[in-house]
């Protein structure tokens, strides 16, 4: 698939800038160590070499367990493998990663180093900044297969496949154990093939391996000889604000536009909500000393000075792990 052919699915190659930055190391402190600093969405950890992290041993499956970093969270998704997935300690199946965070991938431990841009670094975990549960999607997701089985998505990412312990079983002999993911990037759906024999599609274009392709209302994906249509509500679209249905055109592969515009009531107060988190951030850090918070203290005096509080502060963008 070309990346350049406009009916091709457009992936998530790139994290936005808002989004936390993760560094991965294994055998620190040891001649083995290594490091890798993700700037992707979605990292597949694994013993197959084509494995975003390659990591060694009997009991790592060939794709063991998945890094996705949703733009305000990053959560460890356990491929439903037998061996498990341990964070300090304890077996996870989907969570959520802090800073400091150690897992167990076979023998091997794993450190997790987690990066606030500057703008959030001070208001915590997801759930804590107003962003909801940070394990949950942010759109409401239901797939409709053959003879009218469906399947509501509840979770920010679910495994598609024939294992018996995924959220989404097939039985299809074409479609692996572990075949594909779907998950919540930011506002969007994306769907992951974790690089299977028989690959998978949306609307009859394949996807790159372990690369995010955004899905969109009315999608059909292919897995094996398996047909999947895409059912999803974004918040403020596709439903009026009475719940009665309105109409939501979407191109195929693309993201779903918004057919009406915001209220301008709806627009004044959201500005207004902005200004005064912005305002309070701007207190905040005037009452740190430039003595003791040398590099936070010039951008303060720009967000106390700023006559509109709403603009881009080149000061305020995270500068991204060096790789």
């Amino acid at each position: 698939m070309s990346a350049n052919d406009p009916s091709s699915p457009p992936l998530l190659t790139h994290l936005a800038d808002s989004a936390p930055r993760t560094r991965v190391t294994t055998g620190f402190g040891t001649v083995a160590q290594k490091t890798w600093n993700l700037h992707r969405p979605v990292s597949i950890i694994g013993s197959a070499r084509q494995s975003h992290i390659c990591l060694t041993g009997t009991t790592v499956s060939h794709s063991h367990c998945a890094l996705v970093n949703t733009g305000t969270a990053v959560l460890i998704k356990d491929l439903h493998t037998q061996a498990g997935t341990l964070r300090n300690s304890n077996v996870v199946r989907l969570d959520q990663l802090d800073d400091g965070d150690v897992l167990r991938i076979g023998p091997t431990p794993v450190q997790i180093a987690i990066r606030q841009p500057f703008n959030r670094s001070m208001n915590g975990r997801a759930e804590d900044r107003g962003r909801g549960n940070p394990l949950a999607l942010p759109v409401k997701l239901r797939l409709a297969g053959p003879g009218g089985q469906t399947w509501d998505l509840v979770e920010a990412v679910s495994v598609l496949g024939t294992d018996r312990n995924v959220e989404i079983r097939l039985d299809d002999a074409q479609v692996s154990s572990n075949h594909a993911l779907i998950c919540g990037i930011d506002d969007q759906v994306v769907l992951v093939d974790l690089g299977t024999r028989t690959g998978s599609s949306i609307n009859g274009r394949s996807i790159p391996a372990r690369q995010p392709a955004v899905l969109a209302d009315g999608d059909g994906i292919t897995l094996g000889a398996t047909s999947l249509t895409v059912r999803l509500v974004q918040a403020g679209r596709g439903v009026e604000h009475d719940g009665a249905p309105r109409p939501a055109a979407a191109t195929a592969g693309q993201p779903l536009a918004d057919p009406v515009p915001w209220r301008g009531d709806d627009l004044d107060a959201r500005l207004e909500s902005l200004r005064t988190n912005i305002q309070c951030l701007g207190q905040r850090l005037v009452g740190m000393t430039e003595a003791s918070h040398p590099a936070a203290f010039p951008v303060a005096q720009r967000l106390d000075r700023a006559g509109d509080p709403i603009h881009d502060s080149p000061e305020l963008r995270y500068e991204s792990i060096a790789s």
